[in-house]
C-alpha cells in the first residue's frame, strides 16, 4: 500500500552537518522535502529532543528549454547554494536490524519541528527545480530509445543532475523511476 507525502521530496545526494550535544556530525541526504528528509549512513540519532542541521541547497538551474549545445556547455557550480539551519526530529528508522553492517546503512526520516520561511523558500525553490529536472529526463530517457537526437540530451541532462556519464541507459531509467516515485508517494 502506498500512501502519498504532504511534500514533495527530491533527490539531494549531498552531506550534512547535525549537532548532537558538543559534537558535530556528518550524515548523507538522500532526499529533502520542506517538511524533512531521509538521512542515511549514519549509526544513530537522538531522539529525545530536536537536533539541529545545517545543509547547503543548491541553486541548479530548470533545464527543461536548454536544447543540446546550451545543455553541453551548462555548468553550475555545486559548491554554491543557500546554507539552511533547520531543526528536526526523528521520527522513523529503516533497515534495522542486529548486525553491524545493517545498521551503518539504516535510513532515518527527519521530520523538521524548526524552520524558518526563508530556509523553507529555498528548499521549496530546489524541490520544485529538481523535479521538473528530473521529469524532463525521464521525458528523454523515453523517448531516447525512438530517437538518436534525443540521447545526447539525455546523456548530458543526467551529467547535469549528478549521474555518472558511464551509466547505461536501462540503469538511469531505474534510478529516475525511483527518483520518480519517491517525489509523492511512500511505499
Amino acid at each position: 500500500m502506498s500512501y502519498s507525502r504532504e511534500y514533495l521530496r527530491a533527490p539531494y545526494r549531498r552531506s550534512c552537518l547535525f549537532l548532537d550535544g558538543k559534537y558535530t556530525f556528518k550524515a548523507k541526504v538522500e532526499n529533502i522535502s520542506e517538511g524533512g528528509m531521509l538521512l542515511q549512513e549514519l549509526p544513530t540519532l537522538p531522539g529525545d529532543s530536536p537536533v539541529l542541521f545545517m545543509l547547503s541547497i543548491p541553486m541548479i538551474p530548470n533545464f527543461k528549454d536548454y536544447d543540446l549545445d546550451r545543455l553541453l556547455e551548462a555548468k553550475y557550480d555545486r559548491s554554491q547554494g543557500h546554507v539552511v539551519r533547520v531543526k528536526g526530529e526523528m521520527v522513523r528508522r529503516q533497515g534495522s536490524t542486529s548486525t553491524i553492517d545493517d545498521v551503518f546503512n539504516s535510513r532515518f526520516g527527519v521530520q523538521f519541528a524548526g524552520i524558518d520561511s526563508q530556509a523553507r523558500a529555498f528548499i521549496s525553490d530546489y524541490v520544485e527545480v529538481v523535479t521538473a529536472n528530473l521529469v524532463t529526463l525521464q521525458r528523454y530517457i523515453e523517448m531516447s530509445n525512438s530517437s538518436e537526437l534525443i540521447r545526447p540530451k539525455c546523456r548530458a541532462l543526467a551529467e547535469l543532475m549528478g549521474h555518472s556519464p558511464k551509466l547505461k541507459i536501462s540503469e538511469l531509467r531505474s534510478i529516475v523511476e525511483k527518483d520518480y516515485q519517491s517525489l509523492q508517494w511512500l511505499d
